[in-house]
């Protein structure tokens, strides 16, 4: 081959290879240059993450004040009107409004307790005050006050020996709580509510069950996380801000437990929690 051909085909190489070589730094300076803009924008989400938490904390924190001042007001001037043997109508009218105002403030600071409750878990400070503590307990006091407030049947199935847990009974109570009003408020009026305490192995059960409408798969994938509400709940405007749960799970995780839901569409939902014995 006559040496110019080879000279050719030299410089058109040389020339593939520049063209190639300066196409590959191209793409990665625009490589890099997404990822510093990915990298500056994943930035901006957490600042604005972290400003909203903080906005929220403060803002719990001063609502709780004023909320537990109304609330004591409202409770004082109740017990006031209660001791009267009898009320005129315009009394009678402002004890009615009073109660009105004990039952919305009562539900406002159950809501702030529970924005107070999502800030500790998403800065990692929720506090345990551990204790050997028995779950059967527990779960009378909480079946007993839902009974009273809510005025619904629960039907409970205890074991007669306790079952002791090293635990907060405090927090423990919490997760009850959430558990038997979630069951109740979503089970149609009349129909009953199950609470039942299983001793295992080395664990607890608990198992909190409704008889209401059920979940879909789908809607059990997103149960746990916060502000989530099924479509039920929107379409009834049933009270609470999707938290409840968020705080159950934190808790019993913390504990060394687990929490899971099992739920039919039609048939009602079992919300499970198990946690480690007491031991020696």
């Amino acid at each position: 081959m006559p040496f110019f051909l080879i000279g050719i085909l030299i410089a058109i190489i040389s020339g593939q290879r520049e063209a190639a070589r300066r196409r590959a730094l191209f793409a990665e300076h625009a490589l890099k240059e997404h990822a510093d803009n990915l990298e500056q924008a994943n930035q901006e989400l957490i600042e604005v993450n972290e400003m909203k938490d903080q906005f929220i904390s403060m803002a719990s924190h001063e609502l709780k004040t004023p909320i537990t001042t109304i609330r004591g007001q409202a409770q004082l001037m109740l017990r006031r009107l209660t001791k009267q043997k009898e009320l005129s109508q315009e009394f009678a009218d402002v004890r009615t409004a009073l109660e009105k105002i004990d039952e919305q403030t009562y539900r406002l600071s159950a809501l702030v307790d529970d924005l107070l409750d999502l800030g500790s878990i998403r800065a990692g400070k929720t506090e345990l005050r551990p204790g050997r503590c028995d779950l059967c307990e527990i779960c009378r006091s909480v079946v007993d006050e839902q009974c009273l407030l809510t005025g619904r049947v629960i039907e409970v199935e205890l074991p007669e020996a306790p079952v002791m847990l090293e635990a907060d009974s405090e927090r423990l109570s919490q997760v009850g709580t959430n558990l038997v009003s979630n069951a109740i408020k979503y089970s149609p009026d009349g129909s009953p509510v199950k609470v039942s305490v299983v001793r295992q192995e080395n664990t607890a059960r608990l198992a909190v069950q409704d008889f209401g409408q059920g979940m879909e798969k789908e809607q059990l994938k997103h149960i746990f996380e916060p502000f989530y509400r099924a479509p039920e709940a929107q379409s009834s405007k049933k009270s609470g801000w999707g938290l409840g749960l968020v705080i159950c799970k934190d808790i019993v995780e913390r504990h060394g437990g687990r929490i899971w839901c099992e739920s039919h569409e039609g048939e009602g939902s079992t919300f499970y929690v198990e946690l480690p014995l007491w031991s020696l």
